[in-house]
């Protein structure tokens, strides 16, 4: 309920789009604001959910953890994935 309530109150405002990740599940919904209501989006053939206002996609990548961990990740419109600051620190 909390959720549905977050997502009213996010339309109301605007928000253009929202993603819920359900990290227990490795789960991930997103949707876009289309004229004042919510639609889910479907994942793409990467299984990434693409932003077109920003050029790029969402998605989970999993760790090598044992168990593996969902993480929630952005990726180019092309498919590459886009590195967190400590990632290209790292790369330096």
């Amino acid at each position: 309920i909390a959720s549905q309530e977050r997502l009213a109150r996010e339309q109301a405002e605007n928000i253009a789009s929202q993603e819920r990740l359900a990290k227990e599940q490795g789960t991930l919904e997103v949707y876009h604001l289309e004229r004042k209501r919510y639609k889910e989006i479907k994942a793409n053939r990467r299984g990434h959910y693409a932003i077109p206002e920003m050029g790029i996609e969402l998605g989970i990548l999993y760790d090598n953890q044992k168990p593996p961990t969902p993480w929630l990740r952005w990726w180019d419109n092309k498919g590459n994935l886009l590195l967190t600051g400590n990632e290209l620190a790292e790369q330096a």
